[in-house]
């Protein structure tokens, strides 16, 4: 079986809640300039907003640098993606 075949034999497996229609109706709205000032003032002060998202791995102190599990990844997301979250 392909993964693909396999990622669509999950999926249709799966039983997802199912959005309503007024819900819909909400998130097929403009987003608004109140939405986004709001969001603005969610994000914090002093960090710089990047051009794209980046995810670097960091090597936890003392250990084995050969081994995957010695690394944890940090996720450095662009201010629009920050915006997006807080919507």
């Amino acid at each position: 079986m392909s993964n693909s075949s396999c990622c669509e034999h999950y999926l249709k497996s799966l039983t997802l809640p199912k959005l309503s229609q007024e819900g819909r109706n909400i998130l097929d709205q403009p987003v608004t300039k109140g939405e986004i000032l709001r969001a603005l003032t969610c994000l914090q002060s002093g960090k710089s907003p990047g051009l794209n998202a980046l995810i670097l791995l960091i090597c936890k102190s003392e250990k084995d640098r050969t081994l995957p599990s010695s690394y944890r990844p940090i996720s450095l997301l662009n201010v629009n993606l920050k915006l997006i979250t807080h919507i």
